[in-house]
C-alpha cells in the first residue's frame, strides 16, 4: 500500500516528533524514498500545502498529554487526501476516519514509548525498500568490519504482493575483515 510512493511525511508531538525525525531518516537511508518529519503543531504554517492526494502520512500519537491534538492533525491530513498510518497505544480511542491503518503498541510510560516505537518504524522503512540490495550502513561500520550480503536462490518478487517475510531475501552478516579473509580463502580452495 505504501511501497510505490515518491515521498512520505511523518508527524508527531513531543517525544513522537523526535521519533518522527528518526523514522524519516531511516526511511531515507534504507529505501531512498524522500521523507520529511514535521512537528504536528506546525502543519498549519505552510507544511499542510505539501499534503496531496495519496501521499502517505505516518502519524505518531503515543504521548497521552498531546494525543487529541495529534489526532486532530492526522484527521486534517486525511481530509486533504493523505493515506494516514497511525501509530498509537492499545488503549487509545481512535475516532472513525482518522487513519487508513492503525498500528497499536503496548502501553508504557511516555518517556519509554520511543524505545518501543522505533522498532516498527525501522521495519516500516525496511519493507518500503522492497528487496534491500543496497545498505547505506556499510560506510558506518567500525574500521576493520565489513557487511557481507549473502543472496539466496533467485525468486520472483512483485511489489503489489505482500511484503517479504524476514525469512526471505538477502541476509546480512557483520564480520571482521580477518573473518572475511579466512572465509574467502577457505571457499577458494
Amino acid at each position: 500500500r505504501y511501497m510505490n510512493t515518491q515521498s512520505c511525511f511523518f508527524i508527531g508531538r513531543g517525544f513522537d516528533y523526535s521519533l518522527s525525525l528518526e523514522g524519516s531518516l531511516k526511511l531515507k537511508e534504507i529505501s531512498y524514498v524522500h521523507s520529511d518529519a514535521y512537528a504536528a503543531g506546525e502543519l498549519k504554517h505552510g507544511t499542510i500545502s505539501l499534503i496531496t492526494d495519496g501521499v502517505p502520512v505516518i502519524a505518531l500519537a503515543t504521548q497521552k498529554q498531546v494525543y487529541e491534538k495529534t489526532i486532530s492533525n492526522a484527521k486534517e491530513t486525511r481530509s486533504r487526501g493523505a493515506r494516514v498510518l497511525l501509530f498509537t497505544t492499545k488503549d487509545a480511542v481512535v475516532p472513525e476516519g482518522v487513519a487508513d491503518a492503525v498500528i497499536r503498541l503496548d502501553e508504557y510510560e511516555d518517556i519509554l514509548m520511543p524505545l518501543q516505537l522505533i522498532v516498527p518504524l525501522q521495519l516500516f522503512a525496511y519493507y518500503m525498500a522492497g528487496t534491500p540490495s543496497v545498505f547505506a550502513a556499510q560506510s558506518q561500520l567500525p574500521q576493520g568490519w565489513s557487511l557481507l550480503t549473502v543472496r539466496q536462490p533467485e525468486y520472483n518478487y512483485n511489489k503489489s504482493e505482500a511484503p517479504l517475510s524476514v525469512s526471505e531475501g538477502p541476509r546480512c552478516i557483520f564480520v571482521s575483515d580477518e573473518e572475511e579473509r579466512l572465509t574467502r580463502t577457505s571457499n577458494a580452495s
